[in-house]
């Protein structure tokens, strides 16, 4: 069975239990393995069997549950066409349209709207081209008069897919919310004659309709959303935290509606006349800012994705028939010229063509510094071209691009689902039922056993109950803390491919390296010069370092050999100018020969030098120490006699002594792993301070290393490119592969590091053990919370203190707990680098 993976857009999630329902139906669906649903992100990531069931099969399940659902695209950034249509005769030549435009594979959402004569079209740039828009009216039978796009999403008209419906219900959230404010307010006072003496010279029936024609649009608008879900719920078989609110507000309304309508009937029965408008709506305006505090809260923790998404711009300039034509992003091909000014962000991938630039990747990278760029060099979409103007060559566009990949990786992350969040999966799944069930019995003791007036105190009571109690706390605390560290991440140039990373990274208690390309940059460079010391007046022997430098670099320049490559970049950097070379002879595996100005020069192993009859027991000592250090030594001749040694290696990372003493300040052992001999991983353990190291080990037996020092009880981290290193990072218990920018996406990898810096390393460690963290402090709290809150509500401790809740306050402390546990997530977008 061929598994594939889907992640869908959700909306109408309101509380961990809407989540948990969702989740349960895709997992009870024949060829669905595995889902998880985040309610903090309101998505769905489903691994499914295709050829069992499809994506339409699950949204169809969903949408029977009350909920919507839509698959979630990652692009450059959301789009929408605004087109101008001509030939509609009615509203029918629109609804075809319309119909026409929603079956394009890639489209969103599309309306036309006839009288207007315009249609808008939210679509997916990676997947539908603007022309290919206008086709399909053309087909239809109608003509595009105009076509403009918003490649940021943005328009007079509703925005794209990935924001609207987020944007929709914040702004339906705040406007119920000020209604639900200024309707609360004469509730309170009207309710409170002790605290506004004018009250007292208002009439009991009149103050009590009054209550009532405020409280009732309360009730019945401003609180709709939780009615509503509830009744959804209630359709299913289930209950969530709208059915709390609902339930509980209802009674307070009812009772005091019927105490309203017929108060003879209490004061016949010797009841006081004790009206609850003012707690059903306060309740519903508390609960309701607090929705709306944590949708903000939420929308923030999520908000690199978003800040990445606005990284590029909505239109390029490109080079199309020898004309410079500025044209919305999602109309470049792969392969145009697209030309690039100062302060321009770089709308697409590519490759330099012409011009230089220093560009700012820090908004992926995070690393502040500006990168030279020149031709043949690799430009990233959304990094910002600084000062000069360039052309590039488009590589990557719509969803290729590597922002896009990065949107992605961070969304599947934001889906997947912590180990430590299953507890509190299950225990949110039958909250709701526990509680309603301890508000009954908390009310009916009050009601048989506690003091008069006992009807009225139960009914406070079993209000009270039901809207302290707040599952959303327990459902938010995991997900909102795994959203807001990898945003944070990710605006680093850390990517946490999923949540595992996190438990995993935080518990890490060895590090191993790879050496080469890792705590080493990879490639050889000159580290030692040794010339001659006999003070000769003449040929060889009377030439300097830099001579050395200099006639070896200039013959090494004509050869290809990696080595000989060193050596000339060696040679240029020390500031040598390379006199003219003739008589170049290339000796493969041995050396070169030529002559370079005025001297005949050799440079090669020393075999090859002995060959040429040339005596080098000058430089054996200094030969043999240089190997000892692990290092590649180079012989040198000039005019038939031994002129000095150069010894190359690749030399360390000039940051990767840091970054171990940061990791061993962190309580972990740090290792390396290379194929290199002993001698060369010896040297490099040592200077770096490194706690072991295994020299000549191949790339398919590092896992084996790994699985040893696991078998010890470790949890094992592996740092590595992703390539060779590969099985290593999949038997490591985290796989952290270090990339240029280009490479992110590596399968290997738990964590992929975007930029060549080891301090990368103790930084994404640092980060999810600062997750880590959070999620617990959010777990405790959700959990203590609900454990002490429930029983206070309930009254325990009224026998001893004469203490009560209001369910005013109870329904303030709800909404602020689940906006405390996001706002806890928050402080790790403001932890220190």
């Amino acid at each position: 069975m061929s598994l594939e993976k889907i992640t869908l857009r959700l909306s109408g999630l309101n509380c961990a239990v809407c989540a948990s329902r969702v989740e349960d139906t895709l997992k009870g669906m024949s060829g669905v393995e595995d889902a998880a649903v985040n309610f903090a992100a309101s998505i769905a990531v489903v691994h499914y069997d295709p050829e069992t069931v499809d994506v339409q099969q699950m949204i169809d399940a969903i949408k029977a549950q009350g909920y919507g659902a839509e698959p979630a695209e990652v692009t450059s950034g959301p789009a929408v066409a605004v087109m101008g249509i001509e030939g509609m005769s009615c509203v029918n030549c629109a609804n075809r349209i319309e119909k026409a435009l929603s079956e394009m594979h890639g489209v969103t959402d599309a309306a036309v709207n006839f009288a207007a004569s315009r249609a808008i079209v939210h679509f997916n740039p990676a997947e539908v081209q603007p022309d290919d828009l206008k086709q399909v009216v053309t087909d239809s039978g109608y003509s595009v008069a105009s076509l403009d796009i918003s490649g940021d999403g943005t328009s007079a008209e509703p925005a794209g897919p990935s924001a609207p419906g987020i944007d929709r219900e914040l702004l339906d959230l705040k406007r119920r919310l000020l209604t639900g404010v200024i309707l609360a307010v004469p509730v309170f006072v009207f309710s409170m004659p002790g605290l506004f003496p004018f009250v007292k010279g208002i009439s009991w029936t009149l103050r009590a309709f009054l209550l009532l024609s405020f409280a009732l649009p309360v009730q019945f608008y401003v609180g709709w959303p939780f009615l509503k879900n509830a009744w959804i719920a209630a359709r299913h078989g289930s209950a969530d935290m709208n059915t709390l609110v609902a339930v509980g507000t209802l009674s307070a309304f009812f009772y005091s509606l019927f105490i309203t309508l017929f108060p003879g009937i209490f004061t016949a029965a010797g009841l006081p006349l004790h009206l609850y408008y003012d707690s059903a709506s306060m309740i519903i305006v508390f609960v309701l800012l607090g929705r709306w505090l944590e949708r903000r809260a939420r929308d923030q923790a999520a908000g690199a994705i978003t800040r990445l998404l606005t990284l590029t711009p909505a239109t390029a300039t490109v080079i199309r028939g020898g004309e410079e034509k500025e044209v919305p992003v999602s109309e470049i091909r792969v392969g145009e010229s697209v030309r690039v000014g100062p302060s321009q962000a770089f709308p697409v991938d590519g490759t330099v063509l012409d011009g230089e630039t220093e560009v700012d990747e820090s908004m992926l990278t995070g690393e502040s510094a500006a990168v030279r760029k020149a031709s043949g060099d690799v430009v990233i979409a959304g990094t910002l071209n600084q000062w000069g103007a360039v052309t590039i060559r488009a590589e990557k566009v719509g969803s290729d691009t590597v922002i896009a990949e990065i949107v992605r990786v961070v969304q599947e992350a934001q889906g997947s689902k912590a180990a430590i969040q299953r507890l509190a999966d299950r225990v949110a799944s039958v909250f709701v039922p526990v509680v309603i069930t301890a508000a009954i019995i908390a009310g009916a003791i009050w009601y048989f056993s506690g003091p008069e007036p006992r009807i009225t105190n139960a009914l406070v009571t079993f209000v009270t109950v039901m809207v302290i109690a707040c599952p959303c706390a327990m459902g938010l605390a995991t997900p909102a803390a795994v959203m807001a560290g990898t945003g944070r991440g990710a605006e680093e140039g850390i990517l946490i491919k999923d949540a595992r990373a996190v438990e995993q990274g935080a518990d890490t208690s060895v590090v191993v390296f790879d050496k080469t390309g890792t705590l080493t940059y990879g490639k050889p460079v000159v580290t030692d010069v040794v010339v001659s010391e006999s003070g000769g007046s003449d040929g060889a022997g009377s030439l300097e370092r830099l001579d050395i430098l200099r006639l070896a670099g200039a013959v090494e320049a004509l050869s290809e050999h990696p080595l000989a490559e060193a050596v000339a970049a060696g040679a240029l950097k020390a500031g040598a100018e390379f006199p003219k070379v003739s008589e170049f002879k290339s000796f493969p595996g041995r050396g070169v020969n030529a002559r370079a100005g005025e001297y005949q020069v050799a440079v090669g192993t020393r075999v090859f030098i002995e060959e040429s009859g040339i005596d080098t027991a000058a430089f054996e000592d200094a030969a043999e120490r240089l190997s000892s250090q692990g290092k590649t030594v180079i012989w040198v001749a000039v005019d038939g006699r031994a002129a000095g040694v150069m010894a190359l290696a690749d030399s360390v990372r000039k940051e990767a002594s840091q970054a171990v003493s940061r990791l061993k300040a962190m309580g972990i052992s740090v290792m390396m792993l290379t194929g290199d001999n002993a001698a060369t991983a010896g040297a490099v353990a040592e200077r770096l301070g490194l706690d072991g190291f295994e020299a000549q080990v191949l790339p398919a037996e590092k896992a084996s290393h790994i699985k040893r020092l696991q078998e010890q009880g470790r949890r094992v981290a592996m740092v590595g490119d992703g390539v060779n290193d590969a099985p290593a990072l999949v038997q490591a218990d985290v796989g952290i592969a270090m990339g240029t920018g280009t490479d992110i996406a590596m399968d290997a990898a738990d964590i992929g590091l975007m930029r060549e810096d080891l301090m990368a390393v103790p930084q994404a460690l640092e980060l999810v053990r600062a997750t880590l963290r959070i999620i617990k402090q959010n777990l405790f709290w959700a959990f203590a919370y609900n454990t002490l809150a429930i029983p206070v509500a309930a009254g325990v401790l009224y026998p001893i203190w004469g203490i009560r809740l209001s369910p005013v306050f109870a329904a303030a402390a709800m909404a602020m707990s689940s906006v405390t546990v996001v706002s806890n997530a928050l402080r790790l977008r403001y932890m220190d680098r």
